[in-house]
């Protein structure tokens, strides 16, 4: 369990994400943006490559979509305030141990 802090800052944060999510968007991602370009290639329709584009990426909005971000740790270890889809500078500022 964490220890309370009066440091602002110092507050647990925790990345929630949806693999389902992930996988029912990447999935037709990969395929529509492998589709473009095989098309694109082939040298077909602009228009039937620009609606695999713009299919590509609506499947990437839907992936990075619903409850997906960075949230505050309450006390008791449930989930508290959503603190956005980007990293935190808290976070951002750290680096990784050397191993």
């Amino acid at each position: 369990m964490p220890q309370p802090s009066a440091d602002p800052d110092c507050r647990p944060i925790v990345l929630v994400s949806d693999r389902r999510r992930w996988l029912a968007g990447g999935i037709p991602l990969v395929l529509a943006a492998l589709a473009a370009v095989a098309l694109a290639i082939l040298r077909a329709s602009p228009l039937l490559v620009l609606l695999l584009i713009v299919a590509a990426l609506a499947a990437y909005s839907y992936a990075t979509g619903g409850k997906t971000g960075y949230y505050e740790l309450r006390q008791d270890g449930s989930i508290g305030e959503f603190l956005g889809k980007r990293v935190p500078p808290v976070l951002s500022e750290m680096r990784r141990p050397k191993s």
